[in-house]
């Protein structure tokens, strides 16, 4: 049994080739032949670069072991006020400005001074999309 004796709205495959193969676009790549050749893929992907090393600002992340050493030298607290809350890894020299991901570069700061350098770092205007809601005072 075929297709078309289950679902008669819904050509077979073979059906639908022979359709794609009478189209204008078929006939046309029929007559210009060899002129319209795509190269093997092999040919069309360009190799990917080597991955960025971890102090070049173009790494796309702190690995692991960078992570726990700017913990262990910040003693799990924010360089800045000491708190132990809401910890993040910030750079010294934003990467947006060419800083790198390297020990030297990272520090631990908690979430609100890390907002704090950002938008003294990059301002106000640039920081603001990934700043969190403010609060909105009720009216009563």
């Amino acid at each position: 049994l075929g297709i078309q004796e289950w679902d008669p709205g819904r050509p077979s495959k073979r059906t639908a080739r022979a359709r794609k193969a009478e189209s204008p676009a078929a006939e046309q790549v029929a007559e210009q032949g060899d002129a319209t050749k795509i190269p093997p893929v092999a040919q069309q992907v360009k190799p990917s670069p080597r991955p960025a090393p971890a102090n070049s600002p173009a790494a796309p992340r702190v690995n692991a072991a960078l992570r726990r050493h700017t913990w262990q030298k910040a003693r799990n607290k924010c360089e800045n006020c000491h708190s132990t809350y809401a910890l993040e890894i910030d750079h010294r020299i934003p990467r947006a400005l060419g800083g790198t991901n390297g020990a030297p570069n990272l520090r631990l700061l908690c979430r609100s001074c890390n907002q704090r350098a950002a938008i003294q770092a990059l301002s106000l205007r640039k920081m603001e999309p990934h700043l969190g809601p403010w609060p909105q005072a009720n009216a009563h």
